[in-house]
């Protein structure tokens, strides 16, 4: 073989040989494209399983080796899963939660070792446990302003109707005389105080409303109270009224009937009874007889009108229970010198250095009873 027929056979391979490398570069190429997400997911791994491996590892305190409780890394690093993905028996690799990892839950749920999440509770704006009774006595009864801290008026005092026949013509007719007795009732203060935080009442806007309202309602009930009791102050009802014992034995609604025609044999016009709310159960639910179970009035589907005798009926337990009050309503007035009212005040005691407030309700109120007689107090017993 000849110099050129060489030169010939080399280039012939050199071509050979490097479509040959060209081709093997292609396929590789073309192999790496294929598999890159699975090239990537490895070497993504590979970095994990090192972190996880290292904490895995025992640590170390005070120079004595202390066991740790496994990782997800160390448990990951340990599973089969993993172990038949670098066999190359796997594409992939999982493991399910471990039983120590916790679970985000409210606070207060009974899950121990989970992490508890502080959620906000609601809450209901109304001021709980604050039973209110019907005030319906201030309403019934009549009202004089007063301006005055004292209020006068003028009764008769033993008057006795003297008018009799003239015995004949010349004859001196009867003379008769009018005692009175200047009569002086002085109005009550009543009242009573709170004191709250400036923070508090600014952090809960509905709060001074519930505060206002109660101190209100207090100030108004006992004023309900003394006006039926009465006091030092203030001459109630069952002090000042006339017994009245014409129907011993009897049922209740007997003998508020009773007291109702004595009063009007005197001159009164009988308006109201009073009645605590369980002598009044009593009477609305009397049955006919022992052995019949209907009610005397009304039934607990149509129940009677708050009427006895034609008296307004006005519950209340400021009323001693087996006690029946039968007025006339003409013959009281409740004196108004100051309405309920409700104030805040900042400039009271230490409030300034302590960041308080006082809040006060307060009313003046007086009762007068213009003719005890106009007012029975009936018991059964």
């Amino acid at each position: 073989m000849n110099a050129e027929q060489v030169t010939k056979a080399l280039e012939r391979i050199a071509t050979e040989a490097k479509g040959s490398v060209e081709k093997v570069s292609a396929e590789v190429a073309a192999l790496k494209a294929a598999n890159a997400d699975l090239i990537e997911k490895s070497e993504g791994l590979a970095a994990r399983f090192q972190e996880f491996e290292q904490n895995a590892l025992c640590g170390m305190r005070s120079g004595i080796m202390t066991q740790r409780r496994k990782s997800l890394g160390a448990e990951f690093a340990e599973s089969e899963s993993f172990r038949s993905l670098v066999a190359r028996e796997s594409k992939n690799a999982a493991i399910t939660k471990s039983s120590f990892l916790k679970n985000l839950v409210n606070d207060g749920a009974d899950s121990t070792g989970d992490d508890a999440y502080p959620t906000q509770s609601q809450r209901d704006p109304r001021l709980a446990n604050d039973p209110r009774r019907r005030l319906t006595l201030l309403e019934a009864l009549p009202t004089i302003p007063v301006t005055s801290s004292t209020f006068d008026y003028v009764s008769l005092n033993g008057y006795a109707n003297s008018a009799a026949e003239q015995s004949g013509e010349g004859v001196a007719k009867a003379e008769t005389s009018m005692p009175i007795e200047l009569k002086t009732v002085r109005p009550a203060t009543i009242a009573h105080w709170l004191p709250a935080s400036e923070q508090v009442l600014s952090d809960v806007p509905q709060l001074s409303n519930q505060i206002s309202s109660l101190l209100a309602y207090g100030v108004r009930a006992k004023a309900e109270s003394l006006i039926v009791a009465g006091s030092g102050i203030i001459q109630g009802l069952e002090q000042i009224g006339t017994a009245f014992n014409g129907s011993t034995g009897e049922s209740m609604e007997i003998a508020i009937s009773a007291a109702q025609a004595d009063m009007e044999a005197d001159g009164w016009m009988a308006s109201h009874v009073l009645l605590n709310p369980a002598d009044w159960h009593a009477m609305r639910t009397r049955r006919r007889g022992a052995s019949d179970d209907a009610f005397v009035v009304g039934s607990w589907m149509n129940p009677p009108s708050l009427n006895a005798w034609g008296l307004a009926v006005v519950t209340t337990p400021s009323v001693s229970a087996g006690t029946a009050i039968v007025l006339d309503a003409n013959q009281v007035a409740i004196l108004d010198r100051q309405a309920v009212t409700v104030e805040a005040f900042r400039q009271d005691g230490t409030n300034v250095q302590q960041n308080l407030i006082t809040i006060r309700g307060e009313a003046r109120i007086g009762f007068a009873c213009f003719a005890p007689t106009a007012v029975r107090l009936v018991t059964t017993v």
